[in-house]
């Protein structure tokens, strides 16, 4: 048997197997190529991190490396989404956001199913970070009706499934106060017709959610949005005339050919007069601000039938 053999089977090196020889030129391409990838896995931790000053630091480290503020993760996600969500600080959250989109960061990027930073602001669990989140991403132009491209749901019925009604609370408060007017709040119907404040009604803590009912419920957020007619205190007479007010809301909504049938009121809004028919039922149904909204055309209100192409086709009823 051969020296070298015998020395594999005692334990030994055994017989050498040549091995590939990096260049220098391999080693120095193939060192950027892992600190990048590095740099791209922490930054998506960096902009978790809680303290402004610990979070930003963190950020421009992760840069400095040649991380890309717009790389995206497994779920579509970018920094700007992580940070709006899960960053409890509301310091860090307002800095971080503001030097992200200052590197660039897209404020409208599209997770997976569309969802933008700003639908993520609004489900961020603690208040004063959901607040500070929302705040920071309309000053950088986030869009206030952007939607999910499977849902149709916009940052509002995001606000409205906050798993902390106190953070719904703040997040619904700051949309507001930031543009989302009445007919924006009332009409924004979600693909399945759903418009923010129903979804408040399918809260397991709907108990606690008075305020957000006020906020939300069609011709109770107006006054809300600017300070007024709202409390804190969550006291049982606030949460039993915000629910009624929702309750009877929705009432009408299960019984809409009943509303068409009688004349007055928007199906969708409650709020502005029926101008708006759909075709091919014929249901008055719309008002004017209802119908330039698709998903509202996409089947009628009333018969819940598909609307004729073009999508959503319609005429204005003009009353003499």
């Amino acid at each position: 048997m051969s020296a070298a053999r015998e020395g594999s089977r005692d334990g030994g090196a055994g017989p050498s197997v040549p091995q590939p020889v990096k260049t220098a030129q391999a080693v120095t391409q193939a060192a950027p190529q892992k600190q990048l990838a590095e740099a791209k896995e922490t930054l998506h931790v960096a902009v978790q991190r809680p303290g402004r000053l610990v979070c930003l630091k963190a950020l421009y480290a992760c840069l400095a490396e040649g991380a890309d503020v717009n790389e995206k993760d497994a779920d579509g996600c970018t920094a700007l989404h992580l940070v709006a969500f899960y960053n409890p600080d509301p310091a860090a959250v307002g800095a971080v956001i503001a030097a992200l989109v200052a590197e660039g960061a897209d404020v409208c990027a599209k997770a997976k199913g569309g969802a933008e930073p700003l639908h993520w602001a609004a489900k961020n669990p603690h208040a004063a970070a959901a607040a500070a989140a929302v705040q920071a991403l309309v000053a950088a132009g986030a869009d206030l009706t952007g939607k999910e491209t499977k849902s149709g749901a916009e940052p509002l019925h995001w606000a409205a499934k906050n798993t902390n009604a106190e953070a719904a609370t703040a997040a619904v408060q700051t949309l507001l106060k930031a543009g989302a007017d009445a007919g924006v709040c009332t009409s924004a119907c979600d693909k399945a017709g759903a418009p923010p404040w129903l979804l408040v009604l399918e809260r397991a803590d709907v108990a606690a959610c008075g305020e957000l009912l006020q906020l939300l419920a069609p011709g109770e957020h107006t006054a809300a949005a600017d300070g007024a007619g709202s409390s804190s205190d969550g006291s049982t007479e606030q949460l039993l005339k915000a629910t009624a007010a929702a309750v009877r809301q929705l009432l009408k909504r299960k019984q809409p050919a009943e509303a068409e049938a009688a004349g007055g009121e928007c199906v969708v809004c409650l709020d502005a007069p029926r101008t708006v028919a759909l075709l091919p039922c014929g249901h008055l149904a719309l008002c004017a601000g209802c119908a330039k909204k698709e998903e509202a055309r996409r089947r009628c209100p009333v018969c819940r039938k598909k609307c004729g192409k073009p999508r959503g086709k319609a005429v204005t009823i003009y009353h003499p």
